[in-house]
């Protein structure tokens, strides 16, 4: 999916979870997971170019006391986003019961921005229109960077990130395979 540059009005701008480490002598935001900073930054971008959408931030506590949803909440506080500008839903454990959740929290008809990596949008995007959220993809952290290759040569030798990159797509492929056999999309 394409950048986010010209968002429309919207009701909601919904924030997933990426994942944190819950280390409460540091500021919120540098218990973010990279992938939730990303994230975190373009659902703050978004509102302010859409500043009457609410921002709802989902993820769970999993084995934490508090959950990604709350932490993410704390860290758009720290940046200066109102708390009365968010919704916090904690339950969630994955993407589809975070599309569910965000089905119930809205209603039919509204418009909702759906902020994710670039890499997890796709798989996002499925499972929210079939628990019948109708979505703007708002897609973050991109991994590919299509000018690189003509900068120089040293990035066209092989290097550790693309390991990491081929994790992601696995990821990804493995999870939009899974979606399909639980029936959920």
């Amino acid at each position: 999916y394409p950048p986010l540059l010209e968002p429309p009005v919207a009701d909601w701008i919904v924030v997933l979870g990426g994942g944190v480490k819950i280390a409460p002598e540091l500021p919120a935001v540098s218990q973010l997971s990279a992938s939730s900073v990303q994230r975190l930054a373009e659902g703050i971008r978004l509102h302010r170019v859409v500043p009457d959408a609410r921002l709802i931030f989902t993820g769970s506590a999993l084995h934490e006391q508090v959950s990604i949803a709350e932490v993410m909440a704390a860290a758009a506080a720290e940046l200066g986003v109102a708390y009365r500008h968010i919704d916090v839903l904690s339950e969630p454990d994955n993407t589809a019961e975070e599309a569910a959740a965000v089905a119930r929290h809205t209603q039919k008809g509204d418009t909702v921005i759906l902020v994710s990596s670039a890499s997890h949008m796709k798989r996002a995007v499925s499972l929210f229109e079939a628990a019948g959220v109708s979505t703007v993809p708002a897609p973050a952290g991109y991994l590919v960077d299509l000018g690189r290759a003509e900068r120089n040569i040293r990035t066209q030798l092989p290097q550790t990130a693309y390991l990491q990159f081929a994790e992601t797509a696995l990821w990804e492929y493995l999870g939009i395979l899974w979606v399909k056999l639980q029936g959920d999309v």
